[in-house]
């Protein structure tokens, strides 16, 4: 019994590969392998769907790349849902390394599936889902025009213009910390381009600051997810 038990458990145990090996016509052994690679450059509504591939032994050409993406899991077999969408096939020089294909009009703060889907020289191959999480809707960016006792603090907003209307913005800042020593800039008015920019004065030389910009709707105060700093002259 535990002999015929034993290549069940050991499969089981082994971590999923997902490769292609073949004999070509020459004698000589081709080797494709594709594994999904951690989301780049992700914003409020855009994300770099990365994969790895690797060849061996593999003669020049083109391959074919897409990436299936989603809010809710999906695997292999479920591709055909409508809530699963595709990127459009990008064609790459076969070679080793890490692909990536942007992805726009995404849902800010919202977790989406992915995995990659690779076509070469009659081969074709998913490997496993990865996720990522998109930025909130408002994004801290660095201060500019930084001085002894000023600075000028920056972000971004993926609203409409009509939701912009319904918020109140503004920036939290501290040398200290936010919890305890947070202190709030007054309004901040977004401009069509829902850039978010204040000149902050009266700081103190040689000190590091840390700021954040903040969302007001309906009386709650939403957050963006990264703090930046900055240290005055």
């Amino acid at each position: 019994m535990k002999r015929f038990l034993l290549p069940f458990l050991m499969a089981a145990l082994m971590p999923v590969i997902f490769s292609c090996k073949k004999d070509n016509s020459d004698g000589s052994l081709t080797y494709v392998y594709i594994g999904t690679a951690e989301a780049e450059n992700v914003t409020p509504t855009s994300a770099k769907l990365m994969s790895n591939i690797r060849f061996g032994n593999i003669s020049g050409g083109k391959m074919d790349l897409c990436f299936y993406y989603s809010e809710k899991e999906f695997d292999r077999y479920m591709l055909d849902d409508s809530a699963v969408k595709r990127t459009k096939f990008a064609s790459f020089d076969v070679g080793d390394g890490k692909f990536g294909i942007t992805v726009e009009g995404l849902k800010p703060n919202t977790t989406y599936y992915y995995m990659p889907y690779l076509t070469v020289k009659g081969i074709s191959l998913f490997d496993v889902l990865m996720d990522f999480t998109t930025q909130n809707y408002c994004v801290t960016q660095d201060a500019t025009d930084v001085d002894f006792t000023s600075a000028t603090l920056n972000a971004m907003t993926v609203l409409s213009q009509e939701e912009i209307a319904q918020c109140v913005f503004v920036f939290e800042y501290t040398d200290l910390d936010f919890e305890q020593n947070a202190q709030t800039t007054e309004r901040v008015i977004p401009d069509g381009d829902g850039k978010l920019s204040f000149n902050l004065t009266g700081l103190k030389s040689g000190t590091t600051y840390w700021f954040r910009a903040v969302v007001i709707r309906n009386g709650h105060r939403e957050y963006a997810d990264n703090e930046c700093s900055f240290k005055t002259n």
